[in-house]
């Protein structure tokens, strides 16, 4: 799993993107484009602003597989951080600690922790106009 963040420039205005992959995903290729078609992928899209990435509640996002992309909607919780989040490390990387859930019985069972690195190949800014 990857997070990045999309919005302008300072954090502080900048939502959570986080992006799980199955373990057939190329993960250099995920990085290098991660709206590519890849095999499977769960990209979801809290609207929570730093600092309240910590926080849980259902969020929206879609699950790519195969071209064929589907709305999705899981219960999100981020429970902790662990890496250097004070300077850059690429042998301590930031992560986000949590766990993530079906919202309905008859969604995909996608389920369980997960430990997502912080990739800034994958952080969009946006620029006002």
């Amino acid at each position: 799993a990857f997070f990045a963040w999309e919005g302008f420039g300072d954090t502080s205005w900048s939502q959570l993107r986080l992006f799980i992959y199955d373990a057939s995903v190329n993960l250099d290729e995920a990085k290098a484009d991660p709206y590519s078609t890849l095999s499977f992928a769960l990209k979801l899209r809290p609207t929570w602003n730093q600092p309240d990435w910590m926080n849980q509640g259902i969020v929206d996002g879609e699950i790519d597989r195969d071209n064929d992309f589907i709305a999705h909607s899981a219960r999100l919780a981020i429970t902790g951080t662990a890496g250097n989040w004070q300077q850059f490390d690429p042998n301590d990387p930031p992560r986000l600690l949590g766990t993530i859930s079906p919202t309905a019985p008859d969604q995909e069972p996608i389920a369980g922790p997960f430990d997502a690195v912080f990739c800034d190949s994958l952080v969009s800014f946006v620029i006002a106009e």
